[in-house]
């Protein structure tokens, strides 16, 4: 009697794991799914992994993550060898932050692809050099937007295109993204 029930209850769990695990986990519906990541994510690791098979040296390419929240990027992009992580700072920050102001203007000046929260984008955009294509993105549920920025030098809208359309079997995620102007008064 027991034994039969612990099988009955084992064949259950089983069930719902493997429903939960290959077939609904990301859907916001299932109690557990907070912890998965967006069909986003596959997007984004698509469009670098899209780059670096035409262009292997862009595993050096500059890579700013100013996410609160950085899972799953330490995870996805293990192979890209210069990642730099940071807090985001707006123009007003006090004085004790000005050092790390500085650094951040830098980092921004020389990344090819910036993630940061959706409440920072605008700092980003205030400081930005060159031109990037951007997206707003959702790196799970249970988390904010956040924006994606690609260097419109090394990135073609085509490329972009082309690597949503090979995420989750050809589903595009959602992602639009948009031409961003350098502002004026940097680049000169």
């Amino acid at each position: 009697g027991s034994a039969l029930l612990a099988l009955l209850i084992c064949i259950v769990s089983l069930g719902m794991a493997i429903r939960l695990n290959f077939f609904h986990y990301h859907d916001s519906s299932e109690p557990y799914v907070y912890v998965q990541s967006s069909g986003d994510i596959n997007s984004i690791s698509e469009i670098l992994n899209h780059r670096v098979e035409s262009f292997p040296e862009d595993f050096n390419m500059s890579i700013l993550i100013g996410l609160k929240a950085t899972w799953p990027f330490p995870w996805l992009l293990t192979n890209f060898t210069h990642i730099t992580y940071r807090e985001i700072f707006g123009d007003s920050s006090e004085a004790a932050k000005q050092a790390g102001l500085e650094e951040q203007q830098k980092s921004i000046r020389n990344s090819d692809v910036i993630l940061v929260d959706l409440v920072d984008e605008s700092k980003i955009e205030k400081q930005l050099t060159r031109k990037y294509y951007k997206s707003q993105f959702k790196v799970r549920d249970s988390y904010n937007l956040c924006t994606l920025f690609l260097n419109a030098d090394k990135f073609q809208i085509s490329d972009l295109s082309f690597a949503q359309a090979r995420t989750t079997g050809g589903e595009l995620s959602g992602m639009n993204f948009t031409l961003v102007e350098a502002k004026d008064h940097l680049t000169q």
